[in-house]
């Protein structure tokens, strides 16, 4: 009860509201999201002199709005974490519902490939805030340089899909209940932070088999699981930070006319870095191979780059992001400025501009560009 108090005593968290507008369309502020975001660091509870517990929480949803869902799913409530952590000796737990993120790259992370993914908008998907909450218990060990994690999820939420591809209609056949589990193991040697992943989780993209009822062509889409293997990397210099991520994920439980991925093979290799006091930037080269039925040997390859700027005693944040696909002309770019004001208020505005071939990957795109509008306080 004591610990319990404590936590509760040293709540900090922020409350965001993001305001999208898209040019095209009779309603032009067509998104908007509410957010909510707890966290506590609790005090050490020192039961004897070698033995020591501290316990914390982190808890963050979001309240959805959008104008372009069909009436009666404007609305919508999330939960993203909501969990507690505790830490006795070498030992570590996280027990609830998480968004979990392992990898430290520019675009979304190819190891994270735990929780489902909400796929109706795919310019969220660029910044990695599509994925669902999970049920997740977590425990971990760790002595002086060296970690080991395994966690399990005994129950997967259904992904989000949108309505269609393309103008085919899309039905989601997927199931709920799925186990997903898996280990980490990580080490620090000569400066190198390495840690190995081994998964049994839900697979990152649908299984889509085409059919035709009536003579009008429909799409059933699935989950499956899969069992994947990953690698992450990173060394730290006096300015640059080098990092890379490797992942092989295995077919799964696919049908055999699957007209989306049987295998994938990613890689990222990316370096971040300060110039100065004031400006930070960061690049990344993303891979990924894939064999499906519609392509096979597909290749993507992605190239990223981002500056960020801190001006006027660190109260502006200007920010330019831009991700090219290399075989074709695919891009997506992000201008924004952000401004921190009476210490605890920030506020944004920034611009998306999305380019894409008729067979490109963001044709699925309502419009070409978003003007959106961030507000923040801190507490």
């Amino acid at each position: 009860m004591q610990a319990l108090l404590l936590v509760l005593a040293t709540v900090s968290g922020s409350l965001s509201q993001e305001s999208i507008r898209e040019p095209e369309g009779d309603q032009p502020w067509v998104h908007h999201r509410s957010r909510l975001y707890l966290q506590s660091k609790s005090r050490d509870k020192r039961f004897s002199r070698r033995t020591r517990l501290i316990v914390n929480f982190e808890a963050s949803g979001f309240v959805l709005y959008d104008a372009a869902e069909d009436p009666g799913e404007h609305l919508e409530a999330r939960v993203e974490n909501l969990f507690v952590r505790t830490y006795r000796r070498q030992w570590n737990t996280r027990i609830g519902w998480q968004t979990i993120n392992w990898g430290e790259t520019l675009g979304p992370s190819v190891i994270d490939v735990i929780n489902p993914r909400d796929l109706r908008d795919p310019s969220y998907w660029l910044r990695g805030n599509q994925k669902l909450a999970v049920p997740l218990v977590l425990v971990g060990w760790s002595q002086d340089s060296k970690i080991i994690d395994v966690w399990a999820n005994p129950y997967a939420p259904r992904p989000l899909l949108p309505d269609d591809f393309q103008g085919i209609p899309i039905e989601n056949k997927d199931k709920t209940g799925l186990a997903e589990f898996g280990a980490r193991i990580g080490s620090v040697e000569r400066g190198w932070d390495m840690k190995y992943y081994i998964m049994r989780h839900r697979s990152r993209t649908p299984a889509i088999n085409l059919s035709f009822e009536n003579a009008a062509p429909r799409m059933e889409a699935r989950f499956p699981m899969q069992t994947s293997l990953g690698f992450t990397v990173s060394q730290a210099w006096d300015n640059v930070v080098l990092r890379g991520e490797a992942l092989h994920a295995e077919s799964g439980d696919f049908s055999d006319n699957n007209l989306m991925d049987f295998a994938r093979d990613q890689f990222v290799l990316g370096f971040d870095g300060t110039w100065g006091d004031h400006f930070f930037w960061g690049t990344e080269f993303r891979y990924n191979h894939q064999d499906s039925l519609l392509s096979r040997d597909r290749d993507v390859g992605w190239v990223i780059a981002q500056g960020r700027w801190s001006l006027w005693r660190d109260r502006i944040r200007p920010l330019v992001y831009a991700m090219q696909r290399i075989q074709q002309h695919d891009a997506h770019q992000r201008y924004e400025v952000t401004g921190v004001f009476r210490n605890a208020w920030t506020a944004g505005l920034y611009w998306e501009a999305f380019q894409s071939s008729t067979q490109g990957y963001f044709s699925r795109l309502q419009a070409e560009d978003r003007l959106g509008l961030t507000l923040q306080w801190d507490f």
